[in-house]
C-alpha cells in the first residue's frame, strides 16, 4: 500500500431532479435544477495528493460510471445522507464486489447521528466520521490505525467502537485548510454550479428558463429595488454598475 492512499472524495449519484441546495441531497424536486459547490468535500480532497472530489450529480455521472471510476482508487470517502443512505449502500456493494480490498468512510450528518445504526447497516462501510472529517479521513490515508483516529466509529470483534470525539478546529486550523476554488478548479465542470440562482430562488425570484441571460436579469431588478428613489435612467445605470 503506498504511503498516502489514492483517495476518492465523493458526493454520489441521487435521484433525478432531487438534487440542489447548500447540502446538496436533502431539498425536494424544485422548478429549477441547481447545484452548490460541494465545500465540504474539498478540503480533504486538497489535503490528499492525487486524490479526486468526484461530485456526481452536477456532472450528470452514472452509478455505473461512479462504480468504474473508483476502481482507479484505494479510499472513498463518500457523504451521505438519510434520503439516500439505502441507495449508498447499493452503490459501495458494486464497488466492492469490483474491488474487494477497496477501503469505504461514510460521513455527513446522517452517519455523525446515528453511528451505530449506520456501520451495523452494511459490512461494506469501514468506517463512519462522527462530526467534522477533513483530519480523520486524511490521517486514515496516510496510514494512522482506526483506533488512534479521533471522532470515528469502526467495528471490531462484531461490536462498533467509538474513538474519542474530535475537538473543533482553531480559527488558526481553519485557516491552514486548502483553498476550495484549487480543488474546484482541479476537479469539477464550474458551469454545472449555478450558485446564485440558487440563492436567487431562496429570495424569492421565480425563472422561466434555464438561460444566465434571465439570472442577470433578475440580479439586475434585485439591485434596482434595493436602490429605491423614483424610476430614472440614473437608478437603472447604478443597478447595472452594481452587477457588473
Amino acid at each position: 500500500m503506498p504511503d498516502v492512499m489514492k483517495a476518492l472524495l465523493l458526493n454520489p449519484p441521487s435521484f433525478a431532479n432531487f438534487d440542489g441546495g447548500a447540502s446538496s441531497r436533502w431539498p425536494v424536486t424544485r422548478e429549477i435544477e441547481s447545484y452548490w459547490y460541494p465545500v465540504w468535500l474539498t478540503y480533504a480532497a486538497g489535503m490528499l495528493p492525487g486524490s479526486r472530489l468526484l461530485d456526481a450529480c452536477p456532472h450528470k455521472i452514472t452509478p455505473a460510471q461512479t462504480i468504474e471510476i473508483a476502481t482507479d482508487y484505494d479510499f472513498v470517502v463518500l457523504f451521505t445522507s438519510t434520503v439516500g443512505f439505502h441507495n449508498d449502500l447499493l452503490l459501495i456493494r458494486k464497488m466492492k464486489e469490483r474491488k474487494p480490498d477497496l477501503k469505504i468512510a461514510f460521513v455527513g450528518p446522517h452517519v455523525q447521528n446515528l453511528p451505530d445504526q449506520s456501520l451495523m447497516a452494511s459490512e461494506d462501510i469501514d468506517f463512519v466520521v462522527r462530526g467534522e472529517f477533513d483530519h480523520a479521513v486524511v490521517e486514515f490515508a496516510q496510514g494512522r490505525p482506526l483506533a488512534e483516529i479521533l471522532g470515528i466509529s469502526y467495528r471490531k470483534d462484531g461490536k462498533v467502537m467509538h474513538t474519542p470525539t474530535r475537538p473543533q478546529l482553531h480559527t488558526e486550523q481553519l485557516d491552514a485548510l486548502p483553498f476550495a476554488t484549487e480543488v474546484y478548479k482541479r476537479n469539477l465542470v464550474i458551469e454545472n454550479y449555478n450558485v446564485l440562482k440558487d440563492q436567487l430562488i431562496k429570495e424569492g425570484h421565480s425563472f422561466q428558463s434555464q438561460t444566465d441571460t434571465e439570472v442577470l436579469a433578475h440580479l439586475i431588478g434585485k439591485e434596482y429595488d434595493t436602490l429605491g428613489g423614483e424610476p430614472t435612467k440614473g437608478r437603472l445605470v447604478e443597478a447595472l454598475r452594481k452587477v457588473y
